[in-house]
Protein backbone atom coordinates (compact mmCIF):
# COMPACT_ATOMS: atom_id res chain seq x y z
CA UNK A 1 0.00 0.00 0.00
CA UNK A 2 0.90 3.64 0.15
CA UNK A 3 3.70 4.57 2.53
CA UNK A 4 2.51 6.18 5.73
CA UNK A 5 3.62 9.80 5.70
CA UNK A 6 4.19 11.97 8.73
CA UNK A 7 3.41 15.46 7.50
CA UNK A 8 6.17 18.04 7.73
CA UNK A 9 5.79 20.49 10.58
CA UNK A 10 8.02 23.10 12.19
CA UNK A 11 10.49 20.23 12.81
CA UNK A 12 11.84 20.91 9.34
CA UNK A 13 12.64 18.93 6.20
CA UNK A 14 15.06 16.00 6.54
CA UNK A 15 14.72 14.68 2.99
CA UNK A 16 18.41 15.38 2.44
CA UNK A 17 19.10 12.29 4.56
CA UNK A 18 17.58 9.97 1.94
CA UNK A 19 20.69 9.34 -0.19
CA UNK A 20 21.19 5.78 1.13
CA UNK A 21 17.56 4.60 0.97
CA UNK A 22 17.25 0.98 -0.23
CA UNK A 23 14.11 -0.99 -1.12
CA UNK A 24 10.60 0.39 -0.89
CA UNK A 25 9.65 3.25 1.41
CA UNK A 26 7.54 2.07 4.34
CA UNK A 27 7.29 5.40 6.18
CA UNK A 28 8.29 9.05 5.81
CA UNK A 29 9.19 11.14 8.85
CA UNK A 30 9.56 14.86 8.15
CA UNK A 31 10.75 13.99 4.67
CA UNK A 32 13.19 11.28 5.83
CA UNK A 33 12.42 7.81 4.47
CA UNK A 34 12.36 4.57 6.41
CA UNK A 35 12.96 1.87 3.82
CA UNK A 36 12.02 -1.81 3.85
CA UNK A 37 15.63 -2.99 4.03
CA UNK A 38 16.17 -1.09 7.28
CA UNK A 39 12.76 -2.21 8.53
CA UNK A 40 13.53 -5.89 7.89
CA UNK A 41 16.90 -5.59 9.60
CA UNK A 42 15.17 -4.34 12.75
CA UNK A 43 12.08 -6.55 12.55
CA UNK A 44 14.09 -9.79 12.24
CA UNK A 45 15.36 -9.23 15.79
CA UNK A 46 11.81 -9.20 17.22
CA UNK A 47 10.00 -12.24 18.61
CA UNK A 48 6.75 -13.26 16.94
CA UNK A 49 3.71 -15.06 18.34
CA UNK A 50 3.13 -16.77 14.99
CA UNK A 51 5.38 -19.32 13.31
CA UNK A 52 4.81 -17.73 9.92
CA UNK A 53 6.38 -14.46 11.03
CA UNK A 54 5.40 -11.10 12.50
CA UNK A 55 1.75 -10.22 12.24
CA UNK A 56 0.52 -6.74 11.32
CA UNK A 57 0.29 -5.56 14.93
CA UNK A 58 3.86 -6.69 15.61
CA UNK A 59 5.11 -5.06 12.41
CA UNK A 60 3.31 -1.84 13.32
CA UNK A 61 4.99 -1.91 16.75
CA UNK A 62 8.43 -2.25 15.14
CA UNK A 63 7.71 0.60 12.75
CA UNK A 64 6.39 2.82 15.55
CA UNK A 65 9.66 2.35 17.41
CA UNK A 66 11.63 3.24 14.28
CA UNK A 67 9.51 6.36 13.76
CA UNK A 68 10.11 7.44 17.35
CA UNK A 69 13.86 6.89 17.04
CA UNK A 70 13.88 8.85 13.77
CA UNK A 71 12.03 11.74 15.42
CA UNK A 72 14.49 11.77 18.31
CA UNK A 73 17.44 11.67 15.89
CA UNK A 74 16.00 14.58 13.89
CA UNK A 75 15.42 16.60 17.04
CA UNK A 76 19.01 15.94 18.11
CA UNK A 77 20.19 17.23 14.73
CA UNK A 78 17.88 20.23 15.02
CA UNK A 79 19.47 21.06 18.38
CA UNK A 80 22.94 20.67 16.78
CA UNK A 81 23.88 17.86 19.16
CA UNK A 82 25.92 16.30 16.35
CA UNK A 83 28.42 19.11 16.96
CA UNK A 84 28.82 18.18 20.64
CA UNK A 85 32.41 17.18 21.48
CA UNK A 86 31.39 13.75 22.81
CA UNK A 87 29.33 13.02 19.69
CA UNK A 88 32.10 14.20 17.37
CA UNK A 89 34.60 11.98 19.17
CA UNK A 90 32.22 9.01 18.94
CA UNK A 91 31.73 9.66 15.23
CA UNK A 92 35.49 9.79 14.71
CA UNK A 93 35.90 6.55 16.66
CA UNK A 94 33.23 4.85 14.56
CA UNK A 95 34.82 6.09 11.35
CA UNK A 96 38.26 4.81 12.36
CA UNK A 97 36.79 1.47 13.42
CA UNK A 98 35.08 1.19 10.02
CA UNK A 99 38.01 2.36 7.89
CA UNK A 100 40.92 1.03 9.96
CA UNK A 101 40.04 -1.37 12.77
CA UNK A 102 37.59 -3.51 10.80
CA UNK A 103 39.91 -3.76 7.80
CA UNK A 104 43.01 -5.04 9.62
CA UNK A 105 42.91 -8.16 11.78
CA UNK A 106 45.37 -10.74 13.04
CA UNK A 107 43.82 -13.13 10.51
CA UNK A 108 45.37 -11.01 7.74
CA UNK A 109 48.88 -11.68 9.09
CA UNK A 110 50.57 -14.86 7.92
CA UNK A 111 52.59 -17.12 10.21
CA UNK A 112 55.64 -16.40 8.06
CA UNK A 113 55.23 -12.64 8.60
CA UNK A 114 54.75 -13.14 12.33
CA UNK A 115 57.81 -15.39 12.60
CA UNK A 116 59.92 -12.94 10.60
CA UNK A 117 58.87 -10.04 12.81
CA UNK A 118 59.67 -12.07 15.92
CA UNK A 119 63.14 -12.96 14.64
CA UNK A 120 63.88 -9.34 13.67
CA UNK A 121 62.86 -8.13 17.13
CA UNK A 122 63.90 -11.11 19.24
CA UNK A 123 65.72 -8.93 21.79
CA UNK A 124 62.39 -7.30 22.69
CA UNK A 125 60.56 -10.55 23.26
CA UNK A 126 61.76 -11.96 26.53
CA UNK A 127 60.54 -12.40 30.05
CA UNK A 128 62.35 -9.91 32.26
CA UNK A 129 63.77 -10.94 35.61
CA UNK A 130 61.29 -10.37 38.43
CA UNK A 131 61.24 -10.58 42.19
CA UNK A 132 58.29 -11.15 44.48
CA UNK A 133 59.00 -8.49 47.05
CA UNK A 134 57.94 -7.60 50.59
CA UNK A 135 58.98 -4.26 52.09
CA UNK A 136 58.88 -2.41 55.41
CA UNK A 137 59.49 1.35 55.47
CA UNK A 138 60.28 3.73 58.32
CA UNK A 139 59.95 7.40 57.39
CA UNK A 140 62.47 9.93 58.66
CA UNK A 141 60.80 12.80 60.47
CA UNK A 142 62.53 16.14 60.80
CA UNK A 143 65.17 15.79 63.48
CA UNK A 144 64.41 12.09 63.88
CA UNK A 145 67.15 10.58 61.72
CA UNK A 146 68.73 8.60 64.57
CA UNK A 147 65.38 7.36 65.84
CA UNK A 148 64.31 6.14 62.39
CA UNK A 149 67.60 4.30 61.87
CA UNK A 150 67.40 2.69 65.31
CA UNK A 151 63.84 1.52 64.61
CA UNK A 152 64.63 -0.01 61.21
CA UNK A 153 67.67 -1.82 62.62
CA UNK A 154 65.57 -3.21 65.43
CA UNK A 155 62.92 -4.39 62.97
CA UNK A 156 65.63 -5.92 60.79
CA UNK A 157 67.00 -7.83 63.75
CA UNK A 158 63.53 -9.13 64.64
CA UNK A 159 62.97 -10.30 61.07
CA UNK A 160 66.29 -12.12 60.91
CA UNK A 161 65.61 -13.84 64.24
CA UNK A 162 62.13 -14.92 63.13
CA UNK A 163 63.42 -16.30 59.84
CA UNK A 164 66.28 -18.14 61.56
CA UNK A 165 63.86 -19.65 64.09
CA UNK A 166 61.62 -20.93 61.31
CA UNK A 167 64.55 -22.50 59.47
CA UNK A 168 65.80 -24.18 62.63
CA UNK A 169 62.33 -25.53 63.41
CA UNK A 170 62.46 -27.47 60.15
CA UNK A 171 65.63 -29.33 61.13
CA UNK A 172 65.58 -32.60 63.06
CA UNK A 173 66.79 -30.87 66.20
CA UNK A 174 64.17 -28.16 65.84
CA UNK A 175 61.35 -30.64 65.38
CA UNK A 176 62.51 -32.50 68.47
CA UNK A 177 62.09 -29.34 70.60
CA UNK A 178 58.40 -29.19 69.62
CA UNK A 179 58.28 -25.38 69.95
CA UNK A 180 55.51 -23.57 68.08
CA UNK A 181 57.07 -21.15 65.60
CA UNK A 182 55.22 -18.36 63.80
CA UNK A 183 55.70 -18.82 60.01
CA UNK A 184 58.06 -16.15 58.75
CA UNK A 185 55.66 -14.95 56.06
CA UNK A 186 53.02 -14.24 58.70
CA UNK A 187 55.60 -12.62 61.00
CA UNK A 188 56.72 -10.27 58.20
CA UNK A 189 53.13 -9.41 57.28
CA UNK A 190 52.14 -8.67 60.88
CA UNK A 191 55.28 -6.59 61.42
CA UNK A 192 54.65 -4.56 58.27
CA UNK A 193 51.03 -3.87 59.21
CA UNK A 194 52.07 -2.69 62.67
CA UNK A 195 55.20 -0.67 61.90
CA UNK A 196 55.59 0.08 58.18
CA UNK A 197 54.91 3.61 56.94
CA UNK A 198 54.31 3.25 53.20
CA UNK A 199 51.45 2.48 50.83
CA UNK A 200 52.06 -1.28 51.11
CA UNK A 201 51.47 -1.39 54.85
CA UNK A 202 47.85 -2.55 54.69
CA UNK A 203 48.92 -5.37 52.36
CA UNK A 204 51.45 -6.60 54.89
CA UNK A 205 54.31 -5.07 52.92
CA UNK A 206 53.40 -7.03 49.79
CA UNK A 207 54.82 -5.21 46.74
CA UNK A 208 54.08 -8.29 44.59
CA UNK A 209 56.02 -9.16 41.43
CA UNK A 210 58.21 -6.34 40.08
CA UNK A 211 60.79 -6.06 37.33
CA UNK A 212 64.13 -4.29 37.69
CA UNK A 213 62.63 -1.12 36.20
CA UNK A 214 60.67 -0.88 39.44
CA UNK A 215 57.27 0.56 40.23
CA UNK A 216 55.88 3.71 41.86
CA UNK A 217 56.43 4.05 45.62
CA UNK A 218 59.50 1.78 45.56
CA UNK A 219 62.77 3.78 45.52
CA UNK A 220 65.29 2.81 42.85
CA UNK A 221 67.97 1.96 45.40
CA UNK A 222 65.57 -0.50 47.04
CA UNK A 223 64.96 -2.23 43.68
CA UNK A 224 68.71 -2.43 43.07
CA UNK A 225 69.31 -4.09 46.44
CA UNK A 226 66.34 -6.42 46.03
CA UNK A 227 67.74 -7.83 42.79
CA UNK A 228 71.04 -8.57 44.55
CA UNK A 229 69.30 -10.85 47.06
CA UNK A 230 68.73 -14.59 46.71
CA UNK A 231 65.33 -16.18 47.21
CA UNK A 232 64.27 -15.79 50.85
CA UNK A 233 66.97 -13.16 51.36
CA UNK A 234 66.46 -10.27 53.75
CA UNK A 235 68.30 -7.05 52.99
CA UNK A 236 70.29 -4.97 55.40
CA UNK A 237 68.56 -1.66 56.20
CA UNK A 238 68.48 0.51 53.05
CA UNK A 239 68.51 4.31 53.21
CA UNK A 240 66.63 6.17 50.45
CA UNK A 241 65.45 9.72 49.99
CA UNK A 242 62.15 8.80 51.63
CA UNK A 243 63.31 6.80 54.63
CA UNK A 244 64.73 3.47 55.75
CA UNK A 245 63.64 0.16 54.24
CA UNK A 246 64.06 -3.57 54.73
CA UNK A 247 63.02 -5.93 51.93
CA UNK A 248 62.48 -9.66 51.74
CA UNK A 249 62.63 -11.45 48.40
CA UNK A 250 60.04 -14.17 48.68
CA UNK A 251 60.49 -15.49 45.13
CA UNK A 252 62.34 -14.57 41.97
CA UNK A 253 62.22 -15.45 38.28
CA UNK A 254 65.32 -15.01 36.19
CA UNK A 255 65.14 -13.42 32.76
CA UNK A 256 64.58 -15.83 29.90
CA UNK A 257 63.92 -15.66 26.21
CA UNK A 258 60.83 -17.42 24.90
CA UNK A 259 59.94 -18.99 21.56
CA UNK A 260 57.78 -17.54 18.80
CA UNK A 261 54.92 -19.87 19.71
CA UNK A 262 55.01 -18.62 23.30
CA UNK A 263 54.85 -15.02 22.07
CA UNK A 264 52.71 -15.65 18.98
CA UNK A 265 49.61 -13.87 20.29
CA UNK A 266 51.60 -10.81 21.40
CA UNK A 267 53.53 -10.71 18.10
CA UNK A 268 50.38 -10.86 15.96
CA UNK A 269 48.68 -8.23 18.11
CA UNK A 270 51.67 -5.91 17.78
CA UNK A 271 51.81 -6.41 14.02
CA UNK A 272 48.08 -5.73 13.77
CA UNK A 273 48.45 -2.49 15.73
CA UNK A 274 51.34 -1.42 13.48
CA UNK A 275 49.32 -2.12 10.34
CA UNK A 276 46.32 -0.29 11.75
CA UNK A 277 48.51 2.72 12.55
CA UNK A 278 49.87 2.67 9.00
CA UNK A 279 46.37 2.41 7.54
CA UNK A 280 45.14 5.26 9.74
CA UNK A 281 48.05 7.45 8.64
CA UNK A 282 47.35 6.67 4.97
CA UNK A 283 43.61 7.29 5.43
CA UNK A 284 44.19 10.69 7.03
CA UNK A 285 46.79 11.58 4.39
CA UNK A 286 44.20 10.81 1.70
CA UNK A 287 41.64 13.04 3.44
CA UNK A 288 44.20 15.84 3.66
CA UNK A 289 45.07 15.43 0.00
CA UNK A 290 41.42 15.86 -0.99
CA UNK A 291 40.80 18.80 1.34
CA UNK A 292 41.51 22.52 1.47
CA UNK A 293 43.11 23.36 4.82
CA UNK A 294 44.27 26.86 5.74
CA UNK A 295 46.09 27.64 8.97
CA UNK A 296 46.71 31.23 10.06
CA UNK A 297 50.09 30.98 11.76
CA UNK A 298 49.84 34.52 13.16
CA UNK A 299 46.56 33.76 14.89
CA UNK A 300 47.95 30.45 16.16
CA UNK A 301 51.09 32.09 17.54
CA UNK A 302 49.04 34.77 19.30
CA UNK A 303 47.09 32.28 21.41
CA UNK A 304 48.07 32.22 25.09
CA UNK A 305 47.30 28.77 26.46
CA UNK A 306 48.31 27.34 29.82
CA UNK A 307 48.47 23.61 29.24
CA UNK A 308 48.61 20.83 31.76
CA UNK A 309 51.98 19.98 33.26
CA UNK A 310 53.80 17.24 31.36
CA UNK A 311 55.43 15.99 34.52
CA UNK A 312 54.00 14.84 37.82
CA UNK A 313 55.22 15.25 41.37
CA UNK A 314 57.30 12.42 42.70
CA UNK A 315 55.25 10.33 45.07
CA UNK A 316 56.11 7.49 47.30
CA UNK A 317 52.51 6.88 48.32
Amino acid sequence: GDAETVEETEMGDFSTLNEDVAGDVVAVVNGQHIDTVTFHSRARREKSEEASGLNLVEKQSVLDSMVEETLLYQEALRQDLDTHDDIRKRMVDLLLQQEVGAKVSTGDISEEEGQAYFEANRDRFYQAARVNLRMITVRIKEGGEAMAEAQIRDLHEQLVRAQTAERQSKTAAGRAEDVEIVPFGKFFRDTAIEYSQDSFRQRGGDVNWVEKKGRPAVPEIVMDRAFELPVDGISEPILSSTGWHVVWVKQRNEAKKLTYQQYRTAVLRELKEMKQAERKEAFIADLRGRSAITIDQDVLAAQQVRGQSSGRPDSEE
